[in-house]
């Protein structure tokens, strides 16, 4: 019976656990690639402008994201994971420079936070 009692609780621990991988998709407007620094890590989009962030967990994220290439200094935002898998936009942003990210689902556009801001990958 104690061997039971164990296993439904490693079941319903592994799928809690399973259940919070999250993703982001994030894409480029102009479909232009781009790369996004994250804890340490770089990660370039594909060469149409996507690129998808895996199994990361209910938290705040820091990235920076930048266009290679471009005379542009990285831009800093803070993608907060709740619960949801998130699609966000690059999108220019001609009235203040440099760009935002847009979140279509929920209509609510992310701007840049100070490069000390970054918290990494929590």
């Amino acid at each position: 019976m104690l061997k039971v009692g164990l296993a439904i609780i490693l079941i319903l621990t592994v799928g809690r656990t399973c259940a919070q991988d999250n993703f982001v998709l994030i894409q480029s407007d102009n479909r232009q690639p781009f790369y996004v620094r994250m804890g340490g890590q770089f990660y370039s989009s594909s060469q149409e402008g996507h690129l998808i962030l895996a199994h990361l967990r209910d938290s705040v994220y820091g990235v920076a994201i930048g266009f290679s290439g471009s005379i542009a200094a990285e831009q800093y935002f803070n993608i907060s994971i709740r619960q949801k898998d998130l699609d966000l936009m690059i999108r220019q942003d001609r009235a203040e420079g440099g760009w935002n990210l847009y979140d279509a689902e929920s209509s609510v556009t992310l701007k840049p936070a100070a490069p000390d801001n970054e918290k990494g990958n929590n």
